[in-house]
């Protein structure tokens, strides 16, 4: 009793609303050659405020490009509720490019981002590689347990900065397989799907840098599958790189006996992009809070101290990044020979 009394001495209400910030323009997006410039427009948010939809719907939001006026920029009201809508431009980039964004909106301070698109990645060689293994078969059907590796052999610019992004999409038929709940397109109805691939970057030397000591301590050095891979060429400066990543979690593949065809062959889309330097900020520092890192598990069970991401909008916060983007494709038929079953 005497312990609760003195404690209760101790107490202090705090009002979280006094510390609370006038509140900023948020600015996101991605801009990429070939593609209409869009962007996001919310605001900040303080922890009492819990989590609304803070979509900016009747700002003022300019398009510039290489120092000229280019068009204001539209909201385009979102297609569902719950969304967030977007400013779009009719605008479509090209490699070289500088964008510069504005946005003002009342109650707020104006800002400004910039971002140029850099050159295209330059790629010697890309493509898939297959180890597979007879497994099952019935009177129609032999099944195969395939693994894949994605090469990548990338020649660096000499004397340059560069930054790049490399993520991928399969295509997977219902009943051959599962597909994730998110991060997917239906195609043919709903007979197929193309969602996210996991990418096992953590296999290849290229990212090593991106692994603490505490990892490799704690036992988390190769963390789990990724679906996308931000590097940049500070261990490849000027010299040609293959980088080779382990797809998927292995793979199973039917073909039919008696005319020896694939059925229902997966497609793989893999999305090969130079990106500017604020953009692979933002995304490494996403990447080293993944979860099964060290530093993510601390900030998933709360232990961590909070970290603020990288922005390089002027006069509010969020990133406006460039990206010039390659893709490359490969349907099962062309890459795997079958000899039978054994």
């Amino acid at each position: 009793l005497l312990v609760a009394v003195f404690f209760q001495s101790c107490e202090q209400i705090v009002e979280l609303d006094s510390f609370k910030p006038a509140p900023k323009l948020v600015l996101n997006g991605v801009t990429r050659a070939g593609e209409p410039v869009c962007v996001n427009l919310s605001r900040t948010w303080f922890h009492t405020d819990g989590k609304p939809n803070l979509t900016i719907s009747d700002a003022d939001v300019k398009l510039y490009v290489n120092g000229q006026f280019r068009e204001q920029m539209s909201f385009v009201a979102p297609s569902e509720e719950g969304l967030a809508g977007s400013y779009k431009a009719s605008y479509s980039p090209a490699t070289g490019d500088r964008i510069r964004i504005t946005a003002s909106a009342l109650g707020y301070p104006d800002i400004a981002v910039d971002s140029e698109l850099p050159k295209q990645m330059a790629i010697e060689d890309c493509r898939l590689k297959v180890q597979k293994n007879f497994w099952w078969e019935d009177d129609s059907t032999c099944q195969y347990l395939a693994d894949y590796t994605l090469e990548l052999t990338v020649q660096d610019p000499p004397e340059e900065e560069n930054y790049y992004l490399v993520h991928g999409k399969e295509l997977q038929y219902n009943g051959y397989g599962s597909a994730r709940s998110e991060d997917f397109e239906v195609i043919k109805g709903d007979t197929a799907y193309w969602y996210a691939t996991y990418i096992r970057f953590s296999e290849d030397p290229l990212f090593k840098n991106a692994v603490t000591a505490f990892d490799y301590i704690f036992g988390t050095g190769s963390s789990g599958d990724n679906y996308w891979g931000a590097f940049s060429d500070e261990l490849i400066e000027g010299r040609t790189y293959t980088m080779r990543v382990p797809i998927g979690n292995g793979y199973t593949i039917y073909q039919n006996k008696e005319d020896q065809s694939i059925i229902h062959p997966k497609k793989f889309r893999f999305y090969l992009q130079s990106i500017s330097k604020d953009y692979y900020d933002y995304l490494k520092m996403l990447q080293e809070l993944q979860s099964g890192s060290f530093t993510g598990d601390l900030a998933s069970a709360g232990f961590a101290e909070p970290i603020r991401l990288p922005s390089n909008v002027e006069g509010g916060t969020g990133v406006l990044g460039s990206a010039t983007e390659c893709i490359y494709e490969w349907d099962e038929r062309d890459i795997i020979t079958f000899e039978g079953p054994r």
